[in-house]
């Protein structure tokens, strides 16, 4: 979920510079990204075009963040949680969005992995701090991590417990597998 009509608020210097990172999006991960924004008309086409280029902005990160935790053995849904907590805690402290230590945050008990994606950083020219609307990051979407398996289960959790494994474990198992399993449960509902 996402309220792109937020974008409207811009002034046109912050949506141009997000609108470069669009267009760097599309020249190193996506032909079909690039070319649909190859065919707008102006920047009065945006709007109507808003929520397919942030999913896909979107899709391209998670698919970098899980790539890079499956090439080191990591659990792509708790490096997505982690991530997740590590922005929504930040921002909520000063309203800026500082990735280099977040990456520190994330990946400390992993220095090869935590390095890796900092050389990944810097090859991206990603600024040392982004500043971030604290309401953004207080919808739902960013606070929570939806998880889906492959046989259609889906969990929804808070952001900041994915890596707490007193209510939340994930476990590679010996046949490829991967378990879920949720401790601590108090009680259930229907929704």
């Amino acid at each position: 979920l996402s309220d792109t009509d937020c974008l409207r608020t811009l002034s046109r210097r912050v949506l141009c510079d997000g609108m470069a990172e669009v267009i760097k999006y599309g020249m190193i991960a996506s032909e079909a990204l690039l070319g649909r924004l190859e065919n707008l008309r102006g920047p009065e086409d945006l709007p109507e075009h808003w929520d397919r280029i942030v999913y896909e902005c979107c899709d391209i990160k998670r698919a970098v963040v899980a790539e890079v935790a499956e090439e080191h053995g990591a659990n792509t849904a708790v490096a997505l949680a982690m991530a997740k907590a590590a922005m929504v805690e930040r921002v909520e402290e000063d309203e800026e969005l500082p990735p280099w230590d977040i990456v520190d945050d994330i990946f400390e008990d992993e220095p090869q992995v935590r390095d890796e994606v900092k050389q990944a950083l810097e090859r991206e020219q990603v600024p040392q701090r982004v500043h971030a609307e604290r309401t953004q990051v207080e919808r739902a979407a960013v606070r929570n991590h939806k998880i889906r398996t492959d046989t259609g289960i889906e969990i929804t959790f808070p952001a900041e417990m994915g890596s707490n494994s007193d209510y939340i474990a994930f476990r590679n198992e010996p046949n490829g597998l991967i378990s879920i399993e949720l401790r601590n449960i108090g009680s259930i509902e229907n929704r």
